[in-house]
């Protein structure tokens, strides 16, 4: 089938009366066919999009000659054929007071925005006639015809080609579980992955089945290798049952199954060194060079610190509240949902545990461990010691209370939590020791 392709003026192309877009007999005239398309074929993003990027350079129009051909190409009006929502909006760019009135003040803004790249020809193919351009839209807006046509890319194709964070731990996941593991076929995959991405873009489900957050490109791991694969398994099984794992859930069912995870289907609870997820080593080689190991990524802080001695003291102190508190707050992982209750938890603990010392309700913690204070604690009176104690104070009593009595503002940065806390051991351990003293003393 001959073709041939050239520049043609926009005004010399019309819009097919015949379009499959348009019912029948509904089009008369050129003014006729743009409403329909404007009205019916959201033709105004189509010009949005045209002055933002421009043309697709890898989607030509098609065209065939209006009328009795003429030797002189340049001199011939053409029907498009392919291409009619595109011509629409060159047209209306290039003159927006032929738009529908309810639109023409949308296509005057984008017109003047227009200007400076406007289009007045446009590369094109003629086909020799209609009956010619059947077969090639055929090819284009039929189905596949079992792989002759244009074939659409399916949801992980497209997922691919997208590409983000999400869309790289499920795709990674779901390769290692069907090539690795061979715990999922490609039919189940194709099913399940967009579930997949929801529950996997939840940091809590990450977290318990042990895939690391924190790494860029290649998908990383932070739980023992078995551990890994067990937790994967169940996700995997949970996916393809569709009970537990499932298209209508939201945060709150994506939290409870990470808790599932967690409480069920633990062979250990030990945290690695990030690895790569195809990878058991994280030495690199280097051309030219001995191999060398390269440093791993440091762990992410998952808990507040927790304290042996502290423990052991609240116990011989017998305050179940301070206990019960402290034991919590070393439990409880550290991430976006829970550190807000933590810090609430922190400011609690040392608000009570400085009452119990003997501060005045009406005498902030952080002024009732004064420089004279810590000196009958028996503390080290170095100004270093000090002033990493007062800010530490300082830092927890003001984010406590922000978080404990704002409606909205909170506080998220968990490991600055965890290093406050971990500053304050000596304090805590001290003041501790202080109250069973007296205990003592007066018993």
């Amino acid at each position: 089938m001959n073709s041939q392709i050239i520049e043609i003026d926009v005004e010399r192309i019309f819009l097919d009366a015949l379009n499959p877009r348009f019912p029948e007999d509904k089009v008369e005239s050129e003014k006729d066919a743009l409403e329909l398309l404007c009205n019916a074929e959201n033709v105004l993003k189509v010009a949005q999009d045209i002055v933002e990027y421009g043309l697709n350079p890898l989607d030509l129009i098609g065209v065939i000659r209006d009328g009795e051909p003429t030797e002189d190409l340049n001199h011939q009006n053409y029907i498009v054929v392919e291409g009619n929502r595109r011509i629409c909006a060159l047209k209306l760019l290039n003159d927006p007071e032929i738009a529908p009135s309810d639109q023409r003040k949308a296509y005057r803004q984008l017109s003047e925005k227009w200007k400076e790249n406007k289009i007045n020809k446009i590369s094109c193919c003629i086909l020799n006639n209609r009956d010619a351009s059947k077969v090639w839209l055929e090819r284009l807006h039929g189905d596949s015809n079992g792989g002759i046509g244009r074939k659409k890319w399916d949801a992980e194709q497209k997922e691919r080609f997208t590409g983000g964070s999400r869309n790289a731990i499920a795709l990674a996941v779901f390769d290692y579980a069907e090539k690795k593991m061979k715990v999922l076929t490609e039919e189940q995959r194709k099913k399940t992955l967009t579930t997949a991405q929801r529950f996997l873009s939840n940091s809590n489900v990450r977290d318990a089945i042990g895939i690391d957050g924190t790494s860029a490109g290649d998908v990383h791991i932070n739980r023992k290798r078995e551990d890994f694969e067990a937790r994967l398994l169940q996700f995997v099984k949970d996916l393809i049952s569709g009970e537990k794992v499932h298209s209508r859930a939201n945060k709150n069912d994506y939290e409870d199954y990470a808790i599932f995870l967690n409480k069920n289907v633990s062979i250990s609870d030990e945290r690695i060194d990030p690895v790569s997820l195809f990878k058991n080593t994280t030495v690199k080689k280097v051309k030219g060079r001995p191999n060398k190991p390269t440093p791993s990524k440091p762990s992410g802080i998952s808990n507040i610190p927790h304290s042996e001695e502290i423990y052991k003291l609240l116990e011989e102190f017998g305050n179940q509240k301070l206990k019960s508190f402290y034991y919590g707050i070393s439990k409880i992982k550290l991430n976006d949902n829970f550190t807000p209750i933590l810090t609430v938890s922190c400011w609690v603990f040392i608000e009570s545990l400085s009452a119990a010392a003997g501060r005045n309700p009406s005498t902030s913690f952080k002024s009732f461990y004064s420089k004279e204070k810590i000196k009958n604690l028996g503390l080290d009176e170095s100004d270093k010691l000090n002033k990493a104690l007062w800010q530490s104070l300082d830092s927890l009593q003001n984010i406590g209370n922000i978080t404990k009595h704002h409606n909205v503002s909170a506080n998220f940065n968990g490991p600055q939590l965890a290093n406050d806390m971990a500053c304050l051991q000596p304090l805590i351990i001290a003041t501790l020791k202080q109250i069973i003293s007296e205990q003592k003393n007066t018993g």
